[in-house]
């Protein structure tokens, strides 16, 4: 059963997010090394997010009837999905909303105190304010709208946990490889930081990303409310 609605709302923004990361403005030469734009947290959450958007409208397109009789799953939170297709969305929007929040709470926080800890010399020009925001906030928004949706349907789960972690330090890896490779970190402050700040930053940030990871389930029941568990009754016989 196609649910026309979610699939449009997906399959647009992912278009967009596809739209957004095509026409990324060239980087200067000192950044236009190993990576490319694949160097920075924000594009590689940006995909995340896009092939989650993706396979959530193909979700949407190819529902089925949940086996308890419902395609949600509402009435049961926390059953499986009725698909692989929605269990990989929901697994997806489950770790890809935490990722884009925190790099909206890094970014946003990191150039309200010098934009220049966040662009190398110049580089701030190549974003106009669209541009930035489609980067920075949109992604965030989209991915908020989806988990509103899914309440009830998406619980915490310890996979969620694992993969978060294996991305803060994948991650924190890959910067590393950057700046051996290329001779700059993909963020100015890094360069301002030692080793050892740079190790309790990232290790901070993670646990920020997990704080955030349980906290939207935690603003979402306290705003939409306890999903109510729909509970079996036992047919009884009438008295003869």
């Amino acid at each position: 059963m196609v649910r026309p609605l979610a699939f449009g709302y997906r399959l647009a923004s992912a278009a967009y997010f596809t739209y957004i990361i095509a026409i990324l403005p060239v980087l200067p030469p000192a950044l236009a090394g190993l990576g490319g734009h694949y160097q920075f947290l924000t594009i590689n959450g940006l995909t995340l997010t896009t092939v989650a958007l993706y396979i959530g409208a193909l979700a949407a397109l190819f529902d089925s009837p949940h086996p308890n009789g419902n395609g949600n799953s509402k009435t049961n939170p926390g059953s499986p999905p009725a698909t692989v297709l929605q269990a990989v969305w929901h697994f997806l929007l489950a770790v890809a909303l935490p990722v884009e929040l925190i790099i909206s709470l890094l970014y946003w926080s990191i150039v309200s105190l010098n934009s220049d800890f966040m662009f190398m010399a110049g580089q701030v020009i190549l974003f106009p304010p669209w541009l930035d925001l489609s980067l920075h906030l949109a992604p965030a928004l989209v991915l908020l709208v989806s988990f509103a949706r899914a309440h009830g349907q998406i619980v915490p789960r310890r996979a969620h946990l694992v993969f978060l972690t294996l991305f803060g330090l994948a991650y924190f890896g890959w910067m590393h490889i950057v700046f051996y490779y290329g001779g700059n970190w993909p963020y100015p402050f890094l360069a301002l930081m030692t080793h050892t700040q740079r190790i309790l930053f990232s290790a901070s940030a993670l646990v920020v990303l997990l704080l955030v990871y349980y906290g939207s389930f935690t603003l979402a029941r306290l705003v939409l409310g306890t999903p109510q568990t729909s509970v079996p009754t036992i047919p009884t016989k009438k008295a003869a």
